[in-house]
């Protein structure tokens, strides 16, 4: 087949995922065209099958659809109503458009004007499935041309000891510190000051080993870090764009930290820690995206938590234990290489740009399975299975699940204004 994938630029999750579905499908046979703005994740040598075409926004993509010559299109929304050119530019096409797949990125169904032509729609991991059925007050098994295909993970590169102690000294730290690591966007969403709260704390109580590298916090909280509110443990660097740089900065640390204050659809950062092997020490957030608790399982490949104490203590078992780290790490390595396979994960968009039923039936039953398991891992964290070493732990995981469910009331509320802006023809949100 024909494809066109329409890629957004920039340097997220979505960028690359995006790229490395249009490289997959180009391995399967197809003939793929992938349509994006510069970037870090644009290959610079394409396989066999995949063109790349460099262009200022998503119209200058349209005339080569409107041609005839693609049969399908591969696009990546974020679910919710944001005006988006092409669901128009679709429309003019009337039944001579191609085949539309749609990667939701967010997890939502409140893009009304997208609806008529999106004839497959895949979520980026199970979890945000789950959440969308329940976000649009539906039971997943209700849900119609869906599935979930997951970001694909490369396995990690292999680093030597000499190339990791070189980045380690280049980044400021010694050979015998510990170093979490903690990047993303600059985003207030995506971050809290609980990593470096908790570091402060480990590194006070019985680690000054423990350091801890923020990439790209955004510009309060790196404010807050310069002004020493955090003690002298904590290196800030700013965004790095290239992905092989990116990588030897993950090889080179020691364990990975994600508490985003909104969560992550999918959590590449997460993701690429596992294929390092490093251990995680990542948040449950219920009334976010929460598909940390589908990456990491909690007590065999890092530990999830609910609070700032939750997360203070899995930092002090994994910072003082060399062990546990090495254990943790080869089983998040393990499991992230099974659940987000490259040729598994495309192989499933495959299926939904050929109408492949047998395939996504067998997917769908997985999710199915899996999502009953979901409301459990939300609540499986070290505040209840490492109750015995906190003061108080009954009554922090009463606190935070109390907190959990004001949060979730107030996210249904912020969907219901998002469905009415949308219904209005404005963007969800503004």
């Amino acid at each position: 087949m024909k494809i066109a994938c329409l890629i957004p630029g920039g340097l997220g999750g979505t960028q690359k995922a995006g790229w490395l579905f249009a490289e997959g499908l180009a391995r399967l046979g197809h003939q793929v065209v992938g349509y994006s703005s510069k970037g870090p994740f644009v290959p610079e040598h394409p396989v066999q099958g995949l063109t790349v075409e460099i262009i200022a926004n998503e119209c200058d993509s349209f005339p080569a659809i409107a041609d005839g010559r693609f049969d399908a299109i591969h696009v990546h929304m974020p679910g919710y109503y944001i005006r988006h050119p092409i669901y128009p530019f679709l429309k003019s096409l009337g039944k001579k458009r191609p085949r539309v797949v749609e990667t939701n990125v967010f997890g939502w169904l409140q893009d009304w004007r997208a609806n008529p032509f999106t004839d497959f729609r895949l979520f980026i991991s199970m979890t945000s499935a789950w959440q969308a059925a329940n976000r649009a007050g539906k039971a997943l098994s209700s849900l119609t041309n869906c599935s979930v295909a997951r970001y694909p993970v490369f396995p990690a590169p292999v680093f030597s000891a000499e190339e990791r102690q070189k980045m380690r000294h280049e980044l400021g730290f010694g050979d015998d510190d510990i170093v979490a690591l903690r990047f993303g966007r600059p985003d207030a969403a995506k971050w809290t000051d609980w990593e470096c709260t908790a570091t402060v704390r480990v590194r006070r109580e019985c680690n000054k080993m423990l350091k801890l590298l923020a990439m790209e916090p955004p510009v309060e909280l790196k404010q807050r870090i310069a002004s020493g509110e955090f003690g002298d443990g904590i290196v800030v660097h700013e965004v790095e764009s290239s992905p092989a740089r990116m990588a030897a900065m993950v090889d080179a640390c020691d364990v990975i930290f994600h508490a985003a204050r909104f969560g992550e659809s999918f959590g590449y950062s997460i993701a690429e820690g596992m294929a390092a092997g490093k251990p995680v020490i990542t948040r449950t957030i219920p009334w976010g995206d929460n598909a940390p608790v589908e990456l990491v399982e909690h007590g065999t490949t890092g530990f999830v938590c609910c609070s700032l104490e939750g997360l203070t203590q899995a930092l002090r078992l994994l910072g003082t234990d060399p062990n546990l780290r090495t254990t943790m790490g080869d089983a998040g390595h393990r499991r992230i290489l099974s659940l987000s396979d490259m040729s598994g994960e495309c192989a499933i968009l495959d299926a939904a740009i050929c109408d492949d039923a047998q395939a996504l039936g067998d997917r769908w039953e997985e999710i199915i399975d899996f999502a009953r398991t979901i409301p459990i891992r939300e609540w499986d964290v070290i505040e209840k299975s490492h109750a015995h070493m906190f003061a108080g732990a009954p009554e922090i995981l009463h606190r935070e699940m109390a907190h959990a469910r004001s949060m979730v009331f107030k996210k249904k509320l912020s969907g219901l204004r998002a469905n009415a802006r949308a219904l209005l023809g404005r963007p969800s949100y503004h």
